[in-house]
């Protein structure tokens, strides 16, 4: 009987993990179990795994938060498996309860700012505790209450002020929605944007001038490089007309020279026949 109930136990841990993704093999048999037995829950994990991080999701399922209740050590090793920061981590209480890291935000912070200093400093950039010590990401305090982000986080407002602001509904808008949909109304409520505007304009402005100077000036010496080369080009065919016609002209000297010094070698030659043949007349 308890072989068989040993096997059963082994049955339903392999077929829970065969059914659950791949990332579910790291759950131990304890857990498997658990989902076997729950396969609403087992289907939502299997879709979303984070859903086991998200504590709303864990309020509305009571099998599940009674289950990490009664076994904190599970609850502990499962949330060290997730590396999402501020999910997947926490810490015990001074009453050995393990507590996840949305639970410390949102019900003891001052303890997460002495002995986790990296999780509070991640929140505190990320957004911030109401009056009520309610935890709220830097966009809802932007979109609700910017005065009290006004008077006590100066480094949103002050960033917030400069990349947009609050139209007459209190509805943020970056100062690029109001340069496209309403410019009058931050040309009225917003001169600093206008003025940087319009030195904007100024320097774009200036800076085509200048392209078109630039330009301008490169065209000019490109040109001017053309009409050098040009020139270059025609003097260096003077050049070599000049020094060929001369080669030419020495040439045709040197031939003549040569034919004439032949010429008067001939008419030597046929002078001293001539002189030979009629002294033989003669004698």
């Amino acid at each position: 009987m308890k072989l068989f109930k040993g096997l059963l136990a082994a049955s339903f841990s392999v077929f829970t993990l065969a059914a659950l993704p791949t990332f579910a093999h790291a759950y131990d048999a304890r857990f498997n179990h658990f989902l076997y037995r729950h396969p609403g829950i087992a289907a939502d994990l299997r879709s979303n795994p984070s859903l086991l991080y998200d504590p709303a999701y864990r309020q509305s399922h009571y099998a599940l938060r009674e289950f990490l209740i009664n076994h904190p050590n599970e609850w502990a090793r499962l949330q060290q498996e997730t590396s999402y920061y501020g999910r997947g981590w926490g810490d015990w209480d001074d009453t050995h309860v393990w507590r996840d890291g949305d639970w410390w935000r949102d019900h003891n912070p001052e303890w997460v700012r002495v002995h986790h200093r990296d999780w509070w400093e991640r929140w505190h950039n990320d957004g911030d505790w109401d009056d009520a010590h309610q935890w709220h990401p830097r966009d809802w305090w932007r979109d609700n209450n910017p005065e009290w982000s006004r008077a006590h986080r100066s480094d949103w407002w002050d960033r917030w002020h400069n990349d947009g602001d609050w139209d007459d509904a209190h509805q943020w808008h970056h100062r690029d929605w109001y340069r496209e949909h309403n410019p009058n109304w931050s040309r009225a409520h917003r001169p600093d944007w206008w003025q940087q505007r319009q030195e904007n304009i100024e320097r774009r402005h200036e800076a085509r001038e200048q392209s078109m100077q630039e330009r301008h000036l490169e065209q000019r010496d490109a040109l001017r490089a053309q009409h050098q080369a040009r020139e270059d080009a025609l003097r260096s065919r003077e050049v070599r007309s000049r020094d060929s016609f001369r080669a030419r002209n020495e040439a045709n000297w040197e031939a003549t020279r040569a034919r004439r010094q032949a010429d008067r070698a001939e008419q030597a030659r046929h002078s001293g026949q001539w002189e030979r043949r009629h002294h033989n007349d003669r004698d």
